[in-house]
């Protein structure tokens, strides 16, 4: 059953999961977006905290974003709006 308030689109961007005061970061792959939320795949979905920062590589925008599940290789975030300037949107341009 599909809980989310908003369709995820599929995307294909290159990205970072920065955490620990901006000191750390994980490379990972951006595989669907929407207003509230993303899908990410990295190698390792363990050691790092619950609410973390997304940066998308192809324009730099940043979202402050919590961890909803982690599965092997998988991570779902929730976007925490009014925190940072960039607009959810601008990611589905």
């Amino acid at each position: 059953m599909e809980r989310r308030q908003f369709q995820r689109n599929k995307t294909i961007f290159s990205g970072k999961i920065v955490f620990n005061n901006l000191y750390s970061t994980l490379d990972c792959r951006i595989c669907d977006a929407s207003k509230e939320g993303m899908g990410l795949r990295m190698p390792n979905t363990l050691g790092f905290p619950d609410h973390v920062r997304i940066m998308v590589d192809r324009d730099g925008s940043m979202f402050n974003a919590d961890v909803k599940w982690r599965k092997a290789g998988r991570l779902g975030i929730q976007i925490v709006h009014g925190a940072l300037a960039a607009a959810p949107g601008k990611l589905m341009s």
